[in-house]
């Protein structure tokens, strides 16, 4: 096997392109003379001589140069990467379990307190603790906002789940719905959750399957991609009590009359963002409005006129963007131009509503303390790439993870103890890679707890010249993109799920909604182009880990962000690095330099500002602020 070493005056390596995966790690790095030492001891470096050994001088060549193999740092992180930085450790988290409350103290009925215990989930987290208590309570509809990974599925189907059941109950079972007609009845589902992705809807409809198989509930899941007929027959053949769906699939089976919508009395709307970024405007007023609204009233002030019918309201997001306030009846916010509002349309245009979403009045918003913010558990690393080649980091920064975090608990997870299927007739470096090669397998293949990463890019060509990079480097990997079709999707999850293909290469689609809590790692490839944005990609790790029925309902607080920089990048990272380090959130910060100046909107002066005026109202027993004098400052007006 050809191959070339050259040592430079400053100790540092240069190898041949044909045997970089297996001297990625030491490639490049500055060696101290006990280092080179170990290394001369392989003659075999510069010369084609083999050799027949015995499974123990196979055993010594490892033991000797195994310190290179899991020890060695690579280049990134040598001399690139800044300090690992995260919040501090006082910061609010949306996802840590609630110590001194329980399931009990909501007013969960028992079936779903044991359904929640067999899958090890023993306490709420915050946005449970304040969404579960008002649903139940049948107040006016809910908007709630928390960080992704906070538990929101679990958030709402608790309680309508709950809900449903006390209807079976005060009716005495499936007669006694309205007129004495039966309550549960086929194509008529009494609760509706909207997802926007198909991925999505299928997660929410396992968690409440694992809800189901105590409280009883039926349900069914409606998304593109899958077999229109049978889902019809499947309405058709059964009662149904809760539909989980696609917006566009629901209004086609609407149109056809496979469904009905008239029993329904909750109505969710999950990841209200998305949908509102990705279009579903139209969709989701297709639905909504019939189930909301008599035939509109023209009046001065175009008001809809609600039904006395109308079904309970719930809307949830990870992010409160413009959109999103502005849906919500901030009058503040500008409406973007692929975002009308009623006010803007045409009373006399049947179509001028189309496009545009009108919620009940008196919806009441919810957010969690840890909205906008890092975990405070989550390590995250920048790395400048200066002038270093991108893709060549991203295999050093997966690499250089994995070896450092081996998927096991004992300390001998790296290594291995059998060289008998070991070709002893070869070159010394050729035996090394095969040992490098055999721990690799065997991180990948550990049974329990499969270490996962995802690798997120901000175009599908970047992903096609990143899975490329990878499989150069020996790392397997799959793709996860909008070019790819829904089947294809599906099956490239199921396999990094299970941990077969144990790297995941996606854009922003894979940035919201999914729940992977075995994913430890997350590398931004390209980095994003707002801070939201990060938050999401961010919130794929550190929501939890499977138990040993890999159930991905249990939750846990560890993982790590690994982010490429470019200069075009420099801006927006230094600020976020700033705002997580604060424990401030994020959702405020640009990529304008100017906006950090000293008189810039986010700079030190106006950012002191802000935090002086928190709670300028009147102190907790004291008197309002009196009114400006002449020289427009408050205090005492003295009388004439």
């Amino acid at each position: 096997m050809a191959f070339l070493l050259s040592i430079r005056s400053n100790h540092a390596f240069t190898l041949s392109r044909s045997n970089r995966p297996f001297f990625q790690r030491i490639a490049s790095m500055k060696r101290d003379p006990a280092d080179l030492q170990n290394l001369n001891s392989m003659q075999t470096f510069h010369t084609k001589q083999t050799f027949s050994r015995t499974n123990l001088q196979v055993t010594n060549l490892y033991e000797r140069n195994r310190h290179i193999l899991f020890q060695s740092s690579d280049l990134s992180s040598a001399s690139l990467s800044r300090h690992p930085f995260q919040s501090p450790s006082d910061a609010p988290s949306d996802s840590l379990l609630s110590e001194d409350y329980t399931w009990n103290r909501l007013g969960l009925m028992q079936e779903l307190i044991q359904a929640l215990e067999e899958n090890d989930i023993d306490k709420p987290t915050p946005i449970q603790k304040l969404a579960i208590p008002h649903i139940l309570s049948g107040g006016n509809g809910l908007a709630f906002a928390a960080a992704t990974g906070s538990g929101k599925t679990l958030a709402y189907l608790l309680p309508i789940v709950q809900l449903l059941k006390g209807q079976e109950f005060m009716s005495d079972g499936d007669s006694g719905g309205p007129k004495g007609r039966p309550l549960r009845k086929s194509k008529r589902p009494r609760a509706m959750v909207l997802a926007p992705t198909r991925e999505l809807a299928v997660q929410i409809l396992s968690v409440l399957k694992s809800l189901s198989h105590k409280a009883k509930i039926s349900s069914e899941l409606l998304i593109g991609g899958e077999d229109y007929g049978k889902q019809r027959k499947r309405l058709e053949n059964r009662p149904v009590d809760i539909v989980v769906a696609t917006p566009g699939r629901l209004v086609k089976h609407m149109r056809d009359s496979n469904v009905f919508l008239g029993s329904v009395g909750y109505v969710v709307l999950d990841e209200v963002d998305t949908m509102l970024e990705q279009g579903f405007q139209g969709d989701v007023s297709k639905i909504l409005h019939p189930l909301l609204y008599k035939k509109p009233v023209v009046k001065k002030d175009m008001e809809f006129e609600m039904k006395d019918t109308a079904p309970k309201v719930i809307l949830t997001t990870a992010t409160l963007t413009n959109a999103v306030k502005r849906l919500l009846g901030d009058k503040s916010i500008k409406a973007s131009k692929n975002y009308k509002t009623h006010l803007n349309n045409d009373p006399n245009n049947p179509n001028s509503r189309q496009n545009t979403i009108q919620l009940p009045p008196n919806l009441r918003l919810v957010e969690a303390p840890g909205l906008h913010r890092a975990v405070p558990t989550l390590q995250q690393i920048f790395v400048d790439v200066g002038n270093m080649d991108k893709l060549s980091l991203l295999t050093d920064a997966i690499q250089s993870h994995r070896q450092r975090n081996p998927s096991s608990d004992t300390s001998s997870s790296s290594e291995f103890d059998n060289f008998d299927d070991f070709d002893v007739d070869g070159t010394d470096e050729e035996i090394m890679m095969m040992a490098q090669d055999k721990i690799s397998t065997q991180q990948n293949n550990m049974e329990g707890d499969p270490k996962l990463t995802l690798v997120f890019c901000n175009t599908v060509s970047s992903c096609r010249a990143a899975e490329h990079a990878l499989a150069e480097a020996g790392l397997q990997s799959l793709c996860y993109h909008g070019e790819l079709n829904s089947n294809a999707r599906a099956d490239n999850l199921i396999q990094f799920r299970k941990g077969n293909t144990p790297i995941l290469v996606c854009t922003d689609i894979a940035a919201r909604g999914l729940d992977v809590p075995s994913v430890d790692h997350v590398v931004m490839f390209d980095f994003p182009l707002n801070p939201l944005d990060y938050l999401h990609r961010a919130g794929r790790t550190a929501r939890g880990k499977p138990n040993e029925t890999h159930n991905e309902m249990n939750r846990s607080k560890h993982g790590k962000v690994t982010a490429l920089v470019a200069k075009r990048d420099k801006v927006l990272a230094k600020a976020i690095e700033d705002a997580v380090s604060r424990g401030d959130p994020l959702d405020s910060l640009t990529g304008r330099k100017t906006d950090y100046l000293p008189s810039g909107k986010l700079g030190s002066a106006n950012r002191n500002r802000m935090k002086n005026n928190r709670g300028t109202g009147p102190k907790k027993g004291g008197k309002p602020a009196g009114p400006r004098n002449s020289n427009g400052k408050r205090g005492r007006t003295r009388r004439s």
